[in-house]
């Protein structure tokens, strides 16, 4: 997992579930490609609210805002468009304040199931 600085710099650090975990029906959710259960597989705007992010009429990003007014963002490794379907390890989990800047993120594959 990375962590950003002020000048968007990133430092490597452990996984930490206050940075990248969402809250959705009561459970806490670190990989949303996971069900709530931890059993099945799932996907993120079928069954968690992520919504597509768009600019200029292309999808960048699959987004959930969080209560606090962040958002944590679902692209692919390059950060360039929404995850590849079949390619949903490779995929980056962003956690970014309400202005858009990147304050962590974590590739799907590298999420531990517990801490």
């Amino acid at each position: 997992m990375n962590i950003f600085d002020q000048n968007g710099f990133p430092s490597l650090v452990p996984y930490d579930p206050d940075l990248l975990e969402f809250e959705f029906e009561g459970m806490g959710i670190r990989n949303p490609f996971i069900s709530d259960c931890g059993r099945f597989d799932s996907h993120p705007l079928k069954d968690y609210p992520f919504q597509v992010v768009e600019k200029n009429g292309v999808a960048v990003a699959w987004s959930l805002t969080l209560p606090d007014g962040r958002q944590l963002a679902l692209t692919d490794s390059e950060q360039r468009q929404p995850p590849v379907e079949g390619q949903f390890d490779t995929a980056l989990l962003t956690l970014q304040d309400a202005d858009g800047k990147s304050v962590a993120s974590c590739a799907i594959k590298d999420i531990p199931f517990e801490v």
